[in-house]
């Protein structure tokens, strides 16, 4: 286990450095630290902090419809799972923070983890259907670089793929259960029963799909969601002199979150500076300015959810590898003892 945290470790921290050496690559770093000189923060700053963690809130209001078929949680703790998530990616390479959002979200809502897995994956879809949509839209209406459009196609194929999966075995679960049933049995009884709950447990994650309200309101929270954080780089253009225009920042939020997908190091260091400063580059935005502007973006993406998330996991008792001070009390005792700190009662 250890070995393999390391090589997912050592994997990120190569990507990092390829893509800081792309993103500072023949740039005059004193033109940089000029347009960091020139900035105006005030109000422009707080305000895009301000709409990028409202975006969280509104995630969490996603997380409790895609679950409320089966468990219930209340809207903070389903905030909190959401923030604790984006934190632990924040800290932990290759968006291992996933993992540890799947395991709170399987405690709190008394779920197997497979399932809770999958819910995680099905909210990544239906981010990926909206940025497709919003990146289509931007750049509709003005002229791109080639390497965008071909984003978007590949975009278009990955999420699309996605989506007739997920969709297929909502509105399918019989199906995927036998499916899962005939195929495994070769295995013996006992592999053929796990691999059965599992192809159970996915099913259930994706029962909210099979209801034409709840995936109305699903789409509708995510793009609720992406336009408040698109309202973070809006917010930000003109700390740097910078016309706020949507085309830009919403294009610059959809390549770079497109972007991070890629395992990279904590925080994602690297990708980030590289693909939101290349979006700005595209738009006719000077090269210096563009990465200060992806830098401070950066940094109000990073820091402020990074200390709710903090407190969150305080709060909760969960650690980094996704368990929860629940999940210790209930796990027999075993030298040496761990001491478990309090959570919130289970809704």
């Amino acid at each position: 286990m250890l070995k393999k945290r390391l090589i997912a470790v050592m994997f990120g921290l190569a990507v990092s450095a390829v893509f800081v050496y792309l993103a500072i690559r023949g740039l005059d770093l004193e033109a940089v630290e000029a347009a960091f000189s020139s900035a105006s923060l005030l109000p422009w700053l707080p305000l895009g902090i301000a709409s990028y963690l409202c975006s969280h809130v509104v995630r969490g209001l996603r997380l409790r419809v895609l679950i409320r078929r089966h468990a219930a949680i209340q809207p903070l703790a389903a905030t909190h799972i959401v923030v604790i998530g984006c934190a632990a990616n924040n800290v932990l390479p290759a968006r291992l923070g996933e993992l540890v959002r799947s395991g709170m979200l399987a405690e709190r809502g008394a779920m197997p983890l497979a399932q809770s897995i999958t819910v995680t994956f099905i909210e990544r879809v239906l981010d990926g259907i909206i940025l497709l949509a919003l990146l289509v839209a931007a750049t509709l209406t003005v002229a791109v670089a080639g390497w965008m459009q071909d984003l978007v196609y590949v975009a278009l194929a990955v999420f699309g793929m996605a989506t007739v999966a997920i969709v297929g075995a909502a509105h399918a679960p019989r199906l995927l259960v036998a499916l899962a049933s005939r195929t495994t049995r070769p295995l013996g009884p006992r592999w053929q029963a796990r691999f059965v709950g599992l192809a159970q447990s996915v099913a259930n994650a994706g029962a909210c799909l099979r209801h034409p309200g709840d995936a109305a309101a699903l789409l509708g929270l995510s793009l609720v969601a992406w336009c408040l954080e698109g309202g973070m780089y809006l917010a930000l253009l003109p700390i740097f002199g910078l016309s706020i225009e949507w085309q830009i920042g919403i294009a610059t939020m959809c390549v770079t979150s497109f972007g991070i997908l890629l395992p990279s190091s904590p925080g994602s260091i690297g990708p980030y500076h590289y693909f939101a400063s290349q979006s700005l580059i595209v738009f006719g935005v000077a090269a210096p300015t563009a990465l200060a502007y992806a830098t401070l973006v950066h940094l109000a993406f990073y820091l402020p959810v990074t200390v709710w998330g903090a407190a969150a996991m305080l709060l909760y008792g969960v650690q980094l590898d996704g368990s929860t001070a629940d999940d210790r009390e209930a796990a027999p005792p075993a030298p040496p003892a761990v001491a478990s700190s309090a959570s919130e009662p289970r809704t």
